[in-house]
């Protein structure tokens, strides 16, 4: 499993959205305290979480889009802990696709 990292810290990932873009499927991405405005699109199954010390002082937000859509295959599981999304725009907050739904 891969661990990746997105913080201001020397070597790490600048945004959240790079990082997943680098993640393996099944990999976790940890997250430093702070502000993030990203539209953030999950197309793997992942884990985005807080790193210990910064449990509830995560905020994504979105200007124009949804803060966040998840299209992950669904035999992948995407996990999210720990982290406050949210949006100033007209679109929904989160959009979780749901294939052969109607």
């Amino acid at each position: 499993m891969s661990i990746l990292y997105v913080g201001k810290a020397n070597g790490w990932f600048q945004t959240i959205a790079e990082a997943i873009a680098h993640c393996r499927p099944g990999g976790v991405i940890k997250i430093a305290e702070g502000l993030y405005f990203e539209n953030l699109v999950i197309d793997k199954g992942l884990t985005l979480q807080a790193l210990d010390e910064a449990q509830g002082n995560i905020i994504v937000v979105s200007m124009n889009n949804a803060t966040i859509l998840i299209d992950a295959p669904m035999d992948q599981k995407c996990l999210i802990k720990d982290i406050n999304m949210s949006h100033c725009g007209f679109n929904e907050d989160m959009y979780l696709p749901i294939p052969n739904c109607n």
